[in-house]
């Protein structure tokens, strides 16, 4: 077994990351968005770990593109064209 840097989120993230059935996909990114979510509220009161809070933000990346390329979410970071 693997130990994780982050366990209270760390492995339903790499489940999602994981999975290829485009029908479960959602359910996988959304439960790693859930923990994710969930461990960014405890941080909140532990001010020195940023190494995790940035390992967060480049989770959120990796599920934004995984919504974005996979799941066919709008790529809202583009600017609108007028």
């Amino acid at each position: 077994m693997t130990k994780r840097r982050f366990p209270q989120w760390e492995e339903v993230f790499q489940n999602a990351l994981a999975e290829l059935d485009l029908k479960k996909l959602p359910g996988r990114v959304a439960d790693a968005e859930t923990a994710i979510v969930r461990r960014m509220e405890q941080l909140v009161r532990l001010p020195n770990e940023h190494v995790e809070r940035r390992a967060i933000m480049e989770a959120l990346d990796a599920l934004y593109g995984l919504k974005r390329d996979k799941l066919s979410f709008p790529d809202w970071r583009c600017k609108a064209h007028a």
